[in-house]
């Protein structure tokens, strides 16, 4: 009421309509950020599943790729073994 009280009626309305304008584009300005947002989240959502067929692909690959490995790594491990055995043997 510090306005109203020393500048009177006028200079308070102006105030509180200079207040309001300011406040409005506060809102435009959130309102278009929440836009550019919703906007990113769905280009996002689109590209993600856009590479969703290939990123199930590359995963399969690599589980295969990864069961290889280890049934190598378990044939080394017999042929270690037996050259083992047939060392004590021989």
């Amino acid at each position: 009421m510090g306005l109203l009280e020393t500048y009177g009626k006028n200079a308070w309305l102006v105030s509180n309509s200079a207040l309001e304008d300011e406040l409005r584009a506060l809102e435009r300005e959130v309102a278009d950020a929440r836009a550019e947002a919703e906007a990113l989240e769905r280009e996002r959502r689109v590209a993600q599943e856009g590479v969703g067929p290939e990123m199930r692909g590359l995963e399969e690959s690599w589980r295969k790729g990864v069961a290889r490995c280890v049934e190598v790594q378990a044939a080394a491990e017999g042929l270690r073994a037996q050259i083992v055995e047939r060392r004590r043997r021989g």
